[in-house]
């Protein structure tokens, strides 16, 4: 009995071993996972679900939602999240910030103030550490 149970063990250790980092991150809240995520550009990428689907409008009309498909980390942009707290205090393209929960998930919201931004970063808890799922900019 002992011999299985230090199999189990040896077993487990080993497979969960190259996942620890990630098993350590699972009990982090959002707030701690984003306080990263918004200020390292290899963290984020690595916290992204590629394909990652961006919805966006193409052209003036704002009559239909475009998507594309970021393929991979190499063809993904960094964004910078570090400064959205203090987005108010901007001369120009202010906005605030809400999250709004989800089903395994949360939505970090960008709203503008009187100049047309609303972006959402949807993010969710897969195998216990949150992702960068889907982007939707709706700005005007």
């Amino acid at each position: 009995m002992k011999k299985l149970f230090l199999f189990a063990f040896i077993f487990f250790f080993i497979n969960c071993k190259k996942d620890l980092k990630s098993k350590k991150e699972s009990l982090l809240d959002f707030n701690q996972f984003f306080e990263k995520f918004a200020t390292d550009s290899i963290y984020q990428k690595e916290h992204i679900k590629f394909p990652l689907k961006c919805l966006f409008y193409d052209n003036a009309n704002y009559e239909k939602l475009e998507t594309e498909l970021i393929a991979s980390k190499s063809d993904f942009r960094y964004i910078d999240f570090s400064k959205d707290s203090k987005a108010m205090n901007q001369e120009t393209d202010k906005f605030t910030i809400e999250k709004e929960k989800i089903k395994q998930g949360l939505i970090y919201k960008r709203v503008g103030y009187d100049n047309g931004i609303y972006q959402l970063y949807e993010f969710k808890v897969i195998e216990n550490c949150w992702y960068l799922i889907k982007i939707t900019d709706e700005s005007t």
